[in-house]
């Protein structure tokens, strides 16, 4: 699973530490939004071009993903998502 971010981003600090906190295994992915083609290039993988956004997950977890209560479902979820561990 992929975890496009950005570090100024503070949905994607929580999201981070969530992740990191769980064990949960993820690629965390560096996003450049100052730069204008590192914009581009992101929108490319998520038109609306907001931080964070998961990928390779399933639909239900991307939904669950956008939820303010992600750290509660991330931590119900921990145990399956074990598997995605590097």
């Amino acid at each position: 699973m992929k975890l496009y971010y950005h570090p100024l981003s503070s949905y994607s600090q929580k999201k981070l530490m969530a992740f990191y906190e769980k064990g949960c295994g993820f690629e965390p992915v560096l996003i450049n939004l100052m730069d204008e083609k590192g914009k581009e290039d992101y929108k490319k993988i998520y038109p609306m071009g907001k931080v964070p956004k998961y990928k390779n997950v399933s639909a239900y977890m991307n939904r669950l993903a956008e939820r303010p209560s992600f750290q509660r479902v991330l931590q119900e979820a921990a145990p399956y998502l074990a598997a995605f561990k590097k």
